[in-house]
C-alpha cells in the first residue's frame, strides 16, 4: 500500500493516461474472452498504478512476483463474472487514483485483494492449475 499511496503524490498526467488506456484495454480483453491480453493489460494496468512511486526496488519485486506466477496464468482459469467483479474494483481503483484520494485508492485495493483472494481460492484443487501431482 506505500507503493500506492506514494503513487498518487507523485502522479502526473502521462500516469493518468497509461492507467486510463490499460484500464480500457483491460476491459475489451474481458469482453473478447482474450486470457492473453486479459494477463497482459492486468499487470499494466496494476502497474501502472504503483510506477510513479519512484520506489524502485520495491517496483522490481513486484515485476518479479509477476514473471514468477505468469507462466502459470492462474486468471486463465477464473470465471468471466469473477473477471468483471474485479474489472470493477479496477474502476473504482482508477476512479481514486485520477482524484488522487488516497483513502480510497487503498481501500479499493484491499477490497480488490481480497475478490482476487477468493477467486483464485474457488478454482478447483483435484485437476487442472493446482492438481497434487504426487
Amino acid at each position: 500500500m506505500a507503493a500506492l499511496t506514494a503513487a498518487v503524490a507523485l502522479a502526473g498526467e502521462r500516469d493518468d493516461q497509461e492507467a486510463t488506456a490499460t484500464h480500457e484495454a483491460l476491459g475489451q480483453a474481458i469482453a473478447a474472452h482474450d486470457v492473453r491480453g486479459y494477463h497482459r493489460n492486468s499487470r499494466r494496468f496494476h502497474l501502472a498504478l504503483v510506477r510513479p512511486c519512484g520506489m524502485h526496488r520495491l517496483l522490481a519485486m513486484l515485476e518479479s512476483a509477476w514473471n514468477t506466477t505468469e507462466p502459470v496464468q492462474p486468471m486463465a482459469h477464473v470465471s468471466d463474472s469473477a473477471k468483471v467483479e474485479l474489472h470493477h474494483d479496477h474502476e473504482e481503483m482508477l476512479a481514486a487514483f485520477l482524484a488522487r484520494d488516497v483513502d480510497k485508492l487503498v481501500a479499493a485495493a484491499r477490497a480488490h485483494h481480497g475478490r482476487l483472494r477468493a477467486s483464485l481460492a474457488a478454482l478447483p484443487r483435484h485437476t487442472g492449475l493446482f492438481v497434487d501431482s504426487d
